[in-house]
């Protein structure tokens, strides 16, 4: 069966032999994740305290029985529920080096959170451990994947927190969807840019 899930992939030489660890699984995350396992990544672990919020569900593919659910753990859910072969791991905390196991060596660090010092400690862990570190982010029409701690097209850093940013499910899923192609296929790249960016192009 998994055979055939993945054979329309197999020409693009995608790199699915993958350990990727994911700080923060809210509108960014939670996609990226759904979206890497539906790629073929077996290995996927998660930490993020926060639980679902009606607000989150504009942005989110989840029922109204996930609010008040921790974020990641609904994300394993799901997971589970598409993909019984991937070996996924969700912890409702914050990122926690004690959680990983000891005979296990990651290849990526994926950070989606939005607190400048956590920021920081997660870049710092992939570096002392030898994992690309990748940034995603987003600021309503704004989109950004960088390989250190985010900074806009501007040179401006992105400023803490979401809580009265707008936020809706196309550059949650844009900036999920393009994270996963930069560390399956592409992973020099990085990209800054407005959504309206897309469109400006002459046939």
């Amino acid at each position: 069966m998994s055979d055939d899930i993945y054979n329309r992939q197999k020409t693009i030489n995608l790199n699915s032999n993958i350990k990727v660890i994911v700080s923060g699984v809210g509108g960014i995350g939670y996609n990226f994740v759904i979206q890497l396992a539906m790629s073929g990544v077996k290995d996927i672990y998660m930490f993020d305290p926060d639980v679902i919020e009606a607000s989150n569900l504009n942005r989110l593919p989840i029922p109204f029985s996930f609010i008040g659910k921790n974020k990641a753990d609904c994300a394993k859910l799901m997971v589970e529920q598409m993909r019984n072969d991937v070996n996924i791991m969700s912890f409702p905390y914050k990122f926690s080096e004690r959680m990983l196991p000891s005979n296990m060596t990651f290849d990526w660090f994926v950070d989606c959170t939005d607190i400048f010092e956590t920021q920081l400690i997660n870049q710092e862990f992939a570096k002392a451990n030898n994992m690309k570190y990748v940034k995603l982010g987003y600021d309503g029409e704004r989109i950004g994947i960088h390989d250190k701690i985010g900074m806009w097209d501007d040179g401006e850093p992105e400023v803490d927190g979401y809580t009265v940013t707008p936020s809706w499910v196309v550059p949650a899923n844009i900036v999920a969807g393009m994270a996963v192609a930069k560390i399956m296929k592409y992973p020099q790249h990085e990209m800054s840019c407005e959504i309206s960016d897309f469109f400006n192009f002459k046939h």
